[in-house]
């Protein structure tokens, strides 16, 4: 018998401690209240051992009024959906201290919605079921997550596999699509280095279309939210992507303008540019050139500009709080030079973990910079020691946190600072800090392993002769 009448349908943490849910969704308030994980009300049916006579006229009556099958599974397939989504979504954590505009995020639901978009549709699935189920520890739902994947994974092959430019329709669908594969590598992590394919897959679709097409709508959202994973990708490769490109820096931001988060990664871009200059400088023997040297300052100064621009713009939203003393604790502590050379010491509590990989990826750069400016005799002030420090410092908060986005995530948020504090700090004992942060056990049971293991990528073979 289903639904039997007294039988509760709150939410499991509300039934685990015996008090009244008000069957929120996809989240009750008295969790929400509490601060509590809460994986929504019961939404399908569920099953109790009961008996019951079917000569009985009101048994009888009841199953005559049972709605048909199929209906019964779309509707129930539509509740869990919405469950699974809301849960991915929400899993991101996405800092409330700061405006980070309209996300790629706020459009699944309405893909999701529409069944004639079958691609999109399997896989927002497989992503956000594999996300939900990985959390609730349901392996039921961690196995449908895979076929889902699967079918997705054949169906974005079928998609793709012409190789002409699709129409904005077809070309939202399959975008969507490689970004969700994306985060279900993230979780699922079935290859080493899946997620590389799956990014490099949207980001070669986005630069079929051109700058132009990102624009508008998601797909300016998606590309947004791609571009940190394509700067993670072109690091771990020693190169430059086409995103870096002034065109792709400019023209999808005209309408939309730009979050601290898009300007931190155009910075990051900056600084990921002085580096390729050098590694050719160095390829080519003229890294000792004084027109070599030149241009590495210049390229190093621009990127220096854009870092405090950023830092005396954005830094205050992450650390609302400053004072003149070290910082002790979960607080950070960062230098920055002003017009008058003075130092300013600013130190906050970092409120969760995206702040914690900004503020780290804020600094991973810098230290970068400036390590490039001093080996050209540059006149940037040397802040790298300082910048060291505070990516272990951001580590450190990061692993403490429990906030979200999920814990899932951040190997992909933090990884790229340890893995630059590894190869480019001056202070011996912060790289080998750093060295042996990468091989924690979460992120060695991460998608990120393989970057976490080597020791190529990021430029590595000059840093020891810069730092």
């Amino acid at each position: 018998m289903v639904n039997v009448a007294g039988r509760s349908k709150g939410c499991a943490a509300c039934r685990r401690r015996k008090v009244k849910c008000d069957l929120g969704f996809p989240q009750c308030q008295r969790c929400i209240d509490l601060r509590l994980a809460c994986p929504g009300p019961r939404v399908g049916a569920f099953f109790v051992h009961a008996q019951a006579n079917a000569s009985q006229p009101a048994v009888a009556q009841a199953l005559t009024r049972i709605p048909p099958t199929s209906a019964l599974k779309a509707c129930r397939a539509d509740a869990f959906d919405q469950l699974f989504v809301s849960h991915f979504i929400d899993s991101f954590g996405l800092p409330k201290t700061v405006s980070t505009g309209p996300t790629w995020l706020e459009s699944l639901p309405s893909f999701l919605g529409a069944r004639s978009n079958a691609l999109a549709m399997v896989s927002i699935r497989s992503a956000s079921m594999l996300s939900y189920g990985t959390w609730a520890r349901d392996e039921a739902i961690q196995a449908d997550s895979y076929r889902w994947y699967a079918s997705a994974l054949a169906q974005l092959r079928r998609a793709t596999a012409q190789g002409r430019q699709q129409p904005a329709p077809a070309l939202e669908m399959a975008v969507c699509a490689a970004v969700m594969l994306i985060h279900f590598e993230t979780w699922a992590g079935t290859s080493r280095n899946a997620w590389v394919y799956h990014v490099k897959g949207a980001a070669s679709l986005l630069q079929a279309a051109g700058p132009e097409a990102c624009r508008w709508g998601f797909l300016q959202s998606v590309f947004s939210h791609l571009r940190f994973q394509v700067f993670i990708v072109s690091m771990q490769e020693d190169t430059l992507h086409a995103f870096a490109e002034p065109q792709w820096l400019e023209v999808p931001f005209r309408e939309q303008g730009k979050t601290l988060f898009d300007e931190l990664v155009d910075a990051l871009f900056s600084v990921q540019r002085c580096l390729l200059f050098v590694q050719q400088n160095v390829d080519m023997g003229a890294v000792k050139g004084e027109e070599a040297c030149s241009a590495i300052r210049s390229l190093t100064d621009a990127a220096a500009n854009q870092l405090s621009t950023w830092n005396k713009k954005h830094m205050v939203f992450l650390r609302p709080a400053s004072w003149a003393q070290q910082a002790c604790g979960g607080e950070l502590t960062s230098s920055e030079k002003t017009g008058d050379a003075d130092s300013i010491i600013t130190a906050t509590p970092i409120p969760g973990l995206p702040e914690a990989a900004l503020v780290s990826l804020f600094h991973a750069a810098r230290l970068i910079v400036t390590q490039l400016a001093s080996a050209t005799d540059g006149s940037l002030r040397s802040t790298a020691e300082e910048d060291s420090q505070i990516i272990l410092q951001a580590n450190a908060f990061s692993v403490r946190s429990t906030s979200l986005p999920s814990t899932k995530l951040r190997p992909f948020l933090m990884l790229p600072s340890l893995k630059i504090a590894s190869l480019w700090s001056p202070l011996s004992e912060v790289r080998s800090q750093a060295g042996a942060l990468l091989l924690n056990e979460q992120i060695l049971a991460s998608s990120m392993a393989d970057l976490a293991l080597t020791s190529e990528g990021y430029f590595s073979q000059i840093a020891p002769s810069i730092r």
